[in-house]
């Protein structure tokens, strides 16, 4: 599980601690919880037991829909349907009173709520003591007998607490381990059934090439040319899950969120602002690129007066990204010292049109700077809108080869690996640059554009990887073929770049040099 981060949407503070313990499974009874009673039938409703069915809920990676408290009792609902209760005289309800310091079964207790230098909550420790519970190590005068009791006779790991805070529950179990589950109440947030299966097949793909790779390595999601407009919209939900349910917490956009030429500029802008409100939950973890579609140029390059501007593009794109070394608009890089990776975003998607191409030593520039700049032993990911255009064959297949104008970026790119001199030459401009002494290396690039999946190489042998796009004409509605975004993971130590295509596409693994 992914601990709480601050790009969540997190809203009052309010926390429970609950302590569950291990049982054999047992739900037979249909509980109805409302705002004004609470009408269960027998002690079995509430007993521990029913950690059983939240463990196969955890297990299920069923998101939580509701998170309530009333009269002292916790009901957990989930997304799959079921919904459990847990009262307090079975286990010791922690929440926070209005001057946020925590309370237990309504008593005040002197322990205030503290939070890290990322705004995050810094979980409280609650643990049975010889005959009362001990929160942060402070006596709290309830009795651990009911906890006890059953203790003795649960397995070697279960549940020992819940803290529910903000919209997130953090599951304590014994083994000292701590999952962290959101509570999605807004339904566009909410993976579809259909989905499921298949969603959590790919995690799992995912979590194990990462377990492999030993820490040595990177990973992110991947999805680009959304076309908002014509988009069946599942995929907020899909990557929201896929970054509460896995250690990925990056997510990177490749491009192309306005669907076509608008006679307008309002609705481009609305397009881009519901775009951005959609994925507002991942906060400065959402690094976007520019695509050719987005300032409203495409099929009317000439026609300046309805081209959004580079600030408005800007508003809806990318200011949300405030860890990022900007050269100007849309070139950009960020770093994940962790993994020792950097990921330098580049504006292709600008020059699909040859009218455009003056700026293109401006990218080339800052792509020359981005890569002297880069620390001993890094490792280096190029991402770009356009990198391939793809083109129809007669016999009605497409092929996709490298651009014009990328083949020569692409051209630095390999001085770079193989710590050459040169200079990038466009029309008049010539930039010199000298990668001699060069101390990172690059891995692969990615992109997208075509709308339709590729794999190639620069000529000195960088993989170039181009992911379909996440809106499709004609979608299979209410299957896995709605949408397309992917799982990458760079496994530096066993060299090799795994692709799990969430939706539509091919799982992919390509040998990185």
């Amino acid at each position: 599980m992914s601990p709480l981060r601050n790009n969540h949407s997190l809203l009052c503070l309010v926390g429970i601690l609950l302590v569950f313990a291990s049982c054999q499974e047992s739900f037979g009874i249909e509980n109805v919880f409302d705002t004004l009673s609470l009408k269960v039938i027998g002690q079995n409703a509430f007993s521990p037991q029913e950690q059983d069915v939240l463990m196969e809920e955890i297990q299920n990676r069923h998101q939580i829909s509701e998170a309530n408290v009333y009269n002292d009792v916790l009901t957990i609902s989930f997304s799959g349907g079921k919904t459990i209760h847990i009262r307090s005289d079975y286990f010791p309800l922690v929440q926070a009173d209005d001057s946020n310091y925590w309370r237990i079964n309504g008593k005040s207790t002197d322990l205030p709520i503290i939070f890290d230098d990322n705004k995050c909550i810094i979980l409280p420790s609650l643990v049975p003591g010889d005959d009362q519970w001990l929160l942060d190590g402070s006596v709290t005068g309830i009795s651990t007998e009911s906890y006890r009791d059953f203790a003795t006779n649960s397995s070697s790991t279960h549940l020992l607490g819940i803290l529910a805070f903000q919209d997130m529950l953090h599951i304590y179990k014994s083994d000292g381990k701590v999952e962290s589950l959101p509570i999605i109440k807004e339904l566009f947030y909410r993976v579809p059934d259909y989905w499921m299966n298949h969603l959590i097949e790919k995690e799992k793909m995912a979590e194990n090439a990462i377990s492999e790779a030993d820490g040595d390595c990177a990973y992110f999601v991947f999805f680009t040319d959304a076309h908002w407009g014509n988009n069946m919209r599942k995929s907020p939900a899909l990557i929201r899950h896929i970054i509460d349910y896995t250690p990925i917490y990056d997510v990177l956009f490749g491009g192309d969120v306005i669907t076509s030429h608008s006679s307008n500029r309002i609705t481009p802008l609305e397009t881009g602002l519901d775009f951005q409100e959609s994925f507002s939950f991942l906060g400065t973890h959402f690094h976007c690129l520019y695509g050719n579609h987005d300032n409203n140029s495409d099929s009317q390059p000439a026609k300046i007066d309805l081209h959004l501007t580079e600030e408005q593009v800007y508003y809806w794109l990318q200011r949300q990204m405030t860890d990022v070394v900007y050269g100007n608009y849309y070139n950009f890089y960020y770093d994940n010292p962790a993994n020792k990776t950097r990921i330098i975003c580049l504006d292709t998607g600008r020059y699909y049109y040859a009218q455009f191409r003056d700026r293109l030593p401006e990218t080339v520039r800052f792509a020359i700077q981005s890569l002297e700049s880069v620390p001993e032993g890094w490792h280096i990911i190029m991402a770009s809108h356009i990198w391939c255009t793809a083109q129809k064959r007669p016999d009605g297949t497409w092929k996709q080869y490298l651009d014009v104008y990328t083949k020569s970026i692409l051209k630095v790119f390999d001085d770079y690996n193989a710590h050459l001199r040169g200079k990038y030459t466009y029309k008049k401009e010539s930039i010199p640059y000298d990668f001699t002494g060069s101390k990172g290396h690059i891995e692969f690039c990615i992109g997208g554009h075509t709308h339709m999946e590729n794999t190639t190489s620069s000529d000195g042998g960088i993989p170039i990887i181009i992911t379909t796009s996440d809106v499709v004409k004609n979608p299979q509605v209410n299957t896995t073929q709605e949408q397309s975004v992917t799982i990458v993971v760079a496994d530096y130590r066993n060299k090799k770049l795994n692709l799990f295509a969430v939706g539509r596409g091919e799982d992919r693994s390509i040998i990185l040099k």
